[in-house]
């Protein structure tokens, strides 16, 4: 789920007492801004509670109050999210003892907390014809043409058996209404060529199935 300003908050919370997960730079930086404006929000009561008229004096003060309050309660799931956004930029959790030097160790953290992701995910784009094994249904035994592995493009066997090296049939859509699998071919030592097997009712599980191979004989 992508992470909004206020999701963000929410995590803050709800993973108080996390620190041995990770948390991406949305997920910090996000409460960050939260907690800066309420510092600076609290600092402008602080100093609008000495005006010298009482009840506006005490609406600052108790303003100034509860914000200092809150960020005082925030310092438990911030030091949690310290950690955990210091393990996903990849940095060792023992890091964040750097915010116990106020000022220089601060800015080291946000620094550092301000990286990206240590955990990219790796994607192999790369083709890999053993990834398309699905169980009961076997590839074509020539070379392997993705095209030919359209869902729903399903061809029945060959109407000539008796000659497995050279099929004629012209596609007929009416044929293609139930989902008729063989195994793969076999090499006969006699004909020297590979045959097509006994049909088995075992094979025919699932409808993703390879077109049928013009030429057995390889």
């Amino acid at each position: 789920m992508e992470v909004n300003f206020f999701s963000a908050q929410i995590k803050l919370w709800a993973r108080i007492f996390d620190y041995k997960g990770t948390s991406n730079r949305k997920e910090y930086w996000f409460p960050f801004i939260l907690h800066a404006a309420l510092g600076l929000l609290a600092a402008v009561n602080v100093g609008l509670s000495f005006i010298p008229v009482p009840v506006v004096h005490y609406i600052f003060l108790i303003m100034a109050l509860f914000i200092i309050a809150y960020l005082i309660l925030s310092v438990i799931p911030w030091i949690a999210l310290t950690v955990r956004r210091l393990r996903d930029a990849g940095k060792s959790a023992w890091w964040a003892l750097l915010l116990l030097i106020v000022g220089v160790g601060n800015i080291i953290i946000l620094i550092i907390c301000s990286g990206v992701s240590a955990f990219v995910p790796v994607i192999n784009n790369t083709f890999d014809p053993m990834d398309n094994i699905i169980d009961g249904i076997y590839g074509p035994p020539g070379s392997f043409d993705p095209y030919d592995n359209s869902n729903g493009n399903i061809y029945g066997p060959p109407d000539m058996l008796d000659d497995y090296n050279n099929t004629d049939d012209d596609f007929d859509p009416e044929d293609n209404i139930e989902p008729v699998i063989y195994g793969p071919p076999v090499w006969d030592e006699d004909e020297q060529n590979y045959q097509l097997p006994e049909f088995n009712p075992g094979n025919n599980n699932e409808p993703d199935v390879y077109g049928p191979p013009d030429w057995y004989n390889d």
